[in-house]
Order: C-alpha cells, then structure tokens, then sequence
C-alpha cells in the first residue's frame, strides 16, 4: 500500500528462480502457505555446510501484527531456517527458535508479555559439516495487573536448552528432549 500509516507492514517471501525453465517457485515458511496471514522478514545469514549437501541458514522472523487480522494476542518470532538447495527443489533440514516476543491481552485477567531468547552452539564433524545444534535459551514472563502495572509476584525465569542432531535416516536435525 502506498498510504502511510500501512508503510511498516511488507512481508517477503523466499523464492527459486530455475534458470533453465524460468520458472519461480516459493518456499513456504509457515504450515499453512495458502491461508497464512503472518508477514515474513528474511536475511540470510550464514553457508552451513550438512551431511547432505552445502546448506543455507535464514534467519526468519514472522510477525502476526498485519492491518488485516489483528487480535487479543500479538507474537513475533525469529527463527534460524536452514535448507539444503538441489536440482529438485529446497529441503528444510532444521528450524529452531532463536527469539520470541509474545503480548497477550486479557480484559479479565491482566495482561501478559513472555520473552525467550536462546543463542546458538554449532558442533562439527571431522570434514567441518554441521551435526549438532545447541540452543541455550532464557524465557521471561512479566505479568500486569487489569490497570497495567507490573504485578509484585512474577514467575521466575526459565532457562534450559534444546539440542538438535542429524539424523542420516531422515536427512535432518531431530529435537532430542528438552532439558
């Protein structure tokens, strides 16, 4: 849109372009590509080599704050996506979140607002693949009363980790157990 009280909402969207029959194909980023209303942001951030080919990490954030769908609860979330290209299309081969702001509205309760944030920890095999992922994370809820001041009990923060290895059967990083 040109008006500009819409100028901060774009959404971009990853795409292969085949040279051979010039045709574009998208890489869906959500579970539902059709009917997704989340705006997407992508950079991309670093070659990654796998086991099963040269991989590529995006880091995606996605937000579900869109002039066309707004609700009670508002999410941003960033993501680290790796895919590995081949003449057949792109493979996901891992996702983990790295950032998530969460604020949820309640007229009864109070409001909400959860912050994670996890760092990540590559570990390599002999020829420098990526086999292992470590993702130590933080997550912080503060808690508002129904006038909008900070509640004098808050949960304590969370810490843990998350790790990703690749499975050779699957051709991907699988979560072990959360810990």
């Amino acid at each position: 849109s040109r008006l500009p009280v819409y100028g901060k909402f774009y959404d971009e969207r990853l795409a292969l372009l085949d040279w051979g029959t010039g045709s574009l194909a998208f890489v869906p980023l959500g579970p539902d590509a059709e009917n997704d209303s989340d705006l997407y942001h992508l950079e991309f951030a670093r070659a990654l080599p796998v086991p099963n080919g040269d991989g590529s990490a995006f880091r995606v954030i996605t937000d579900n704050d869109n002039p066309c769908c707004d609700g009670g609860e508002r999410v941003r979330e960033e993501q680290l996506v790796v895919l590995v290209f081949s003449p057949g299309g792109a493979c996901q081969v891992l996702s983990v979140v790295t950032g998530e702001d969460t604020y949820v509205h309640d007229d009864e309760v109070g409001d909400s607002e959860i912050h994670y944030k996890a760092e990540l920890e590559f570990g390599t095999d002999s020829e420098g693949r990526a086999v292992s992922v470590t993702a130590r994370f933080r997550q912080e809820t503060r808690d508002y009363d129904l006038e909008g001041h900070l509640r004098k009990e808050q949960p304590a923060p969370r810490l843990g980790k998350e790790i990703f290895r690749w499975d050779a059967a699957s051709g991907q990083f699988v979560k072990g157990p959360r810990r």
